[in-house]
């Protein structure tokens, strides 16, 4: 199972949530705490902050999404046994974390992109992965636009603040 979120629910639930895996996606140079479950085994710690492609040429000194920071996304999804809990937050768990769990689930399952796009939507009505994120991970794993279409045809959020983790089966 899956849990993407904010940075506040991550904190407040991961003992809880009781992750073997923690993805974190935080502005660089931040200090946070760190989230924790008794099951974590590795923390990813991705520092990149959350810039949609009209916003790069503004984006100094933030640091843009690129493939290095996706790719770390994809080799976790290709070497993760699918064993124990994964939690994926970013600080306000609507566009890195949201982002990140599309592009983990649409890396281990090819071809199941729409129905993932469908599902994530349906839980997490107030998500907006970020779709410079998307579109890098749609080259990294050969989609051919089939993960950028997904995300368009998620549409836009119809609701605002994130209630509770989404939770994302990885069976498809």
């Amino acid at each position: 199972m899956i849990f993407v979120t904010s940075y506040w629910i991550a904190i407040e639930r991961a003992a809880d949530i009781d992750p073997r895996f923690i993805i974190s996606l935080m502005d660089p140079g931040s200090t946070y705490s760190l989230p924790r479950g008794p099951s974590l085994e590795r923390h990813i710690h991705i520092a990149v902050n959350d810039i949609a492609p009209g916003e790069v040429q503004y984006a100094e000194p933030h640091v843009v999404p690129n493939a290095d920071h996706v790719g770390q996304i994809v080799e976790f999804a290709r070497t993760w046994d699918g064993q124990g809990r994964v939690l994926v937050h970013c600080m306000g768990g609507v566009s890195r974390s949201s982002a990140a769990g599309l592009i983990l689930l649409a890396a281990r399952h090819p071809g199941r992109e729409a129905h993932i796009a469908r599902l994530l939507r349906q839980r997490g009505p107030w998500v907006n992965p970020n779709s410079m994120m998307v579109r890098l991970a749609d080259g990294l794993l050969g989609c051919n636009r089939a993960l950028v279409t997904a995300l368009a045809q998620m549409g836009e959020p119809t609701m605002r603040g994130v209630l509770e983790p989404v939770e994302l089966p990885d069976h498809w």
